[in-house]
């Protein structure tokens, strides 16, 4: 049960009659909603008055529901899957679960009659069936809020999931799989929480929506509990336990790596090992899940694009760096703090990073938010220059101070640099602005005069032209920072450290593209980077909100600086908060049991392929390979995502694969006709790419019986390097990606000898996983199944024996010839004669081989020969 006290102590901030006005307004919203979209219409509601992004049918309900239906609760953001079914409009067709339904008519018989369903399960007061309705599964926000509409009395108007876990803990439930409920068991559970506390006896639902978004158990204020700045051994110990066991060892274990690799290349670094080496740096760690966050984006973005077109500079900084002697690496690290010129890209944080994996007792990286949360938290540090202009003494100065923080308050080095940062964001209780005086802004870049994506991945801080509103922006407020051109949009977040002042321009800024532009002195403030969006969020989008299209910085583009109203703050916000990061479910110990596999087995393809993102289950016939892929896609898609199995063969074509122009009747005289369609993989990677929370898998049974660099084309770039684009082949207007969450699982037969044929091209990108029947677990597998059914276990020894004679593991017969679904005793006449000396046969023509080495009976005599 949810703690009524807790609830009291919100209402003695709380002012109910603030909100009546946003009461009002919802009630508004959903008389409308009500007036186009009646209940009765779902028996026969068509898929036009349904579905969101069609030109010629813009007032359809999913559009109310996302961008009309505001105060009803917000749905805004994320994957357009949540709708179930809509219209694409670049690629001109229907979007809909292609793995569940054949046609989109017979999608949305299914989608509109899973809403007519929860309709009458919530007349009729059923709500526990109602998440499990199976065409609405993948949508549930919009469930919950189709529910509030039509029930406004028995469901609030909150539809993340999230938010309602959040909640529900921060309210004292203690129910202990709430992370396993639905939606709408979640927000029934919290609604029925609320109404035990008197307090809140004839509160609308929305007025309770808002007393938790508007108190301090709102999750845009969560950041975890953290002591303030000035206990600085409480912070310390509250930022430590923030990362927990788990963030620690992911950090240390990264930097192994790092260090194992500079070992082994240092000064011979190639474009894959200088990305990889980035890639470690910027391990992160956040409640048990990896991230690429430790420092910045940039690190796997313009900064590894810089480092590695001056690969021969950076091979000979890095070989002093790491191979030198203690006196020569410092030497170095002063040479290129004192003239970032001498490698371009490199900044404080390459050198510095090197420096602190040399010796992290004696070194720490230095970059703005290291130094700003040093001064915080050891008073006695002092720089006399902030990094980026800092010399070597100035760098020895704060490793020193850092390493004596480190060891005071017996901080895990790994970790030095996270405290530091906590400290720099950390507010200072005297100094904090009261939110009710802090304004909201948008700047916006030109650029075609600034580098903007460059500047904001590599700095932290960062000076900022205020030409308008001078005398209004103030050390406090919070700004969102505009892209300018044809990919306008919001690209990060940053707070005002101070007031405008008159200063002048920085021409010689690496990231100044014309620096005539910005040279006179004009009033300036600097700005503290604290988020870079994933993605934009483009001019394009916001042009179809009612609030964001009204921004100043779209109706008058020419100026620099705009003021951000409260309602566009909130729907930007809502915008930018951080998308969701890709759920993987564990695997079930029963799937285990199934296969006949150890859980490690298990465990560890999985883990290769989110590693890698792509793998390759090799071995001979019979081994099970295609199996335990199609159930370990089964399984990780069980709570939503989805797969699709595909095979190889000798003609199989890149258009077969990607995509490209295929013939159609068209009905002309000519008869035929050629369109561009796409193939199983865009396909997979446009829906991929829709439901980022979620994994989805592309099966490719038999991946060596196809020409794969034919197949591939540049994909086989994308599956290295998933961060970057390319133009394909059919599509060069469009720029492409590979989508995270897809994953790829190769079989592939080694009973051909294929798998020697793999070039080292392949082999690097993919991970390789052996189906050995004369190896464990594979070998293991035939017996635990006769023994699971209660048979006889000679057919194993059998099996046994004859891959000893075979003497190859390539030729070697799997497990799966002797098993069926039904549990029978294998028919081992039937098998040899049938599957296993056919085989045979094929594999050694044109040998003087001798077949009755291998036959039934030689075997079985062997065992007797042996039992006498």
């Amino acid at each position: 049960m949810i703690s009524c006290g807790l609830i009291a102590q919100a209402l003695e901030g709380h002012d109910r009659d603030a909100q009546v006005e946003s009461v009002g307004a919802a009630e508004a919203q959903r008389a409308e909603v009500l007036e186009r979209f009646p209940p009765k219409i779902w028996s026969e509601m068509p898929l036009e008055s349904y579905a969101l992004g069609q030109p010629d049918m813009p007032d359809n309900f999913c559009h109310w529901m996302e961008f009309r239906a505001t105060d009803l609760g917000s749905i805004k953001g994320g994957s357009a899957r949540k709708h179930h079914i809509y219209f694409q409009k670049e690629e001109g067709e229907w979007w809909f679960e292609h793995d569940r339904y054949e046609t989109v008519e017979e999608a949305w018989e299914a989608v509109r009659s899973g809403f007519a369903e929860a309709g009458r399960l919530a007349d009729a007061s059923q709500w526990g069936p109602i998440d499990r309705i199976p065409a609405l599964r993948g949508g549930p926000a919009l469930l919950a809020k189709m529910l509030h509409v039509y029930f406004p009395d028995q469901v609030l108007p909150i539809c993340s999931h999230a938010h309602l876990v959040h909640f529900l803990r921060a309210l004292g439930e203690d129910h202990g799989g709430l992370e396993e409920l639905g939606t709408v068991a979640l927000n029934r559970l919290l609604l029925q929480g609320l109404r035990t506390c008197g307090e809140l006896t004839g509160w609308s639902t929305k007025e309770m929506e808002r007393l938790l978004y508007r108190s301090d158990f709102s999750p845009f204020n969560e950041g975890g509990e953290m002591a303030a700045i000035e206990d600085v051994a409480g912070f310390v110990a509250a930022a430590i336990a923030g990362y927990g066991d788990a963030g620690i060892e992911a950090r240390r274990g990264a930097e192994d790596q790092a260090r194992a690799l500079l070992d082994a290349s240092a000064g011979r670094l190639e474009d894959a090992q200088l990305r990889e080496l980035l890639g470690l740096f910027n391990v992160d760690s956040h409640k048990g899940k990896p991230y690429q966050s430790r420092f910045s984006p940039a690190f796997v973005g313009a900064t590894a694009n810089g480092l590695a077109a001056n690969l021969e500079q950076l091979n000979r900084w890095t070989a002093r760096l790491w191979r030198g002697e203690e006196g020569d690496a410092e030497e170095a690290a002063g040479e290129l703090l004192a003239d970032h010129k001498l490698l371009p890209f490199s900044g404080t944080s390459y050198p510095t990073m090197l420096m602190y994996l040399r010796a992290p007792e004696r070194f720490a990286v230095w970059l703005q938010p290291t130094d700003r949360g040093l001064q915080r938290l050891w008073p006695a540090y002092r720089p006399r220059r902030p990094p980026g202009a800092g010399l070597i003494e100035d760098y020895l100065a704060f490793s020193k101070a850092a390493t004596d923080l480190m060891r005071t308050y017996e901080i895990p080095p790994e970790l030095l640099d996270a405290v530091l940062a906590a400290a720099s964001r950390a507010e200072v209780a005297e100094g904090k602005p009261s939110p009710s005086e802090a304004k909201v802004w948008l700047f916006q870049a030109n650029p075609r005069i600034f580098d903007v994506d460059r500047a904001i991945s590599e700095e932290p801080e960062m000076t900022w032209v205020v030409r308008q509103h001078r005398k209004e922006v103030h050390a406090g407020d919070r700004v969102y920072l505009w892209r300018a051109g044809p990919e306008a949009g919001v690209i990060a977040t940053a707070t005002v450290l101070t007031d405008p002042e008159t200063l002048p321009g920085e021409p010689d800024s690496p990231y100044m593209l014309d620096p005539d532009a910005l040279s006179e002195e004009e009033p300036r403030v600097r700005l503290r980077i604290d988020e870079v969006l994933p993605a934009p969020i483009r001019r394009t989008d916001l042009l179809e909100h009612p609030l964001l299209k009204e921004l100043g910085v779209i109706a008058f583009a020419n100026a620099t600086n705009f003021e951000v109203s409260a309602g566009q703050d909130e729907a930007l916000r809502e915008l930018v908060s951080e998308p969701a990061p890709l759920t993987v479910p564990q695997l079930r110990s029963a799937l285990a049991a199934e296969l006949y596999l150890p859980q490690s087995f298990l465990d560890n393809a999985v883990e290769m392929l989110l590693e890698k993102g792509q793998a390759i289950f090799y071995g001979p016939p019979g081994t099970g390979k295609t199996w335990v892929a199609l159930e370990l896609a089964q399984e990780l898609t069980r709570d939503g995502g989805g797969f699709e199995v595909l095979q190889f063969h000798p003609s199989y074509s890149y258009e077969d694969f990607v995509g490209g122009f295929r013939p159609r009747e068209d009905g002309s005289s000519a008869g035929l006709g050629y369109e561009r369609m796409d193939g199983p993989l865009r396909r997979m990677a446009r829906v991929a790419a829709e439901d980022p929370e979620r994994p989805h898998l592309l099966i490719v049974d038999e991946i060596n019986r196809g020409n794969i660099a034919k197949i591939f084309g540049e994909l086989l770039f994308l599956l290295e390097y998933r961060n970057r684009e390319v133009r394909l082949q059919y599509w060069p207007e469009h720029p492409f990606t590979l989508p995270a969450n897809l994953f790829l699982i190769g079989t592939m037969n080694t009973a051909d000898r294929s798998i020697a044929l793999v070039d080292s091209a392949l082999r690097r990108r993919f991970y390789f996983l052996e189906f050995s029947p004369t190896e464990g677990p594979v070998r293991d597998v035939l017996g635990l199944w006769l023994d699971e059914h209660g048979l006889d276990r000679a057919p194993a020894e059998l099996l046994d024996r004859l891959n000893r004679e075979i003497g190859a593991d390539e030729f070697s017969v799997g497990p799966s010839y002797f098993m069926n679904r039904e549990g029978r005793a294998p028919n081992l006449e039937r098998i040899w004669e049938r599957s296993i000396m056919p085989m045979l046969h094929e594999h050694f023509y044109g040998t003087s081989w001798d077949p009755t080495l291998y036959e039934l009976a030689t075997l079985r005599g062997r065992d007797r020969g042996a039992e006498e």
